[in-house]
C-alpha cells in the first residue's frame, strides 16, 4: 500500500517528465497545493 506522499511524488515526478509543468518555472507551493489537493506537509 502507498501513502499519500508517495502518489503525490509520483503524479509530480510524471508531471514534470510528461511537460505538464513548465520547465524553467518555479514550483509555487500554492499552485501545487491546488493542482494535487493536498495538504502542505504533504507536499514538503
Amino acid at each position: 500500500m502507498r501513502t499519500l506522499g508517495q502518489d503525490i511524488y509520483a503524479a509530480l515526478r510524471r508531471d514534470i517528465i510528461l511537460g505538464r509543468l513548465a520547465a524553467r518555472r518555479k514550483l509555487k507551493m500554492a499552485d501545487l497545493l491546488d493542482r494535487y489537493d493536498a495538504s502542505t506537509s504533504t507536499l514538503r
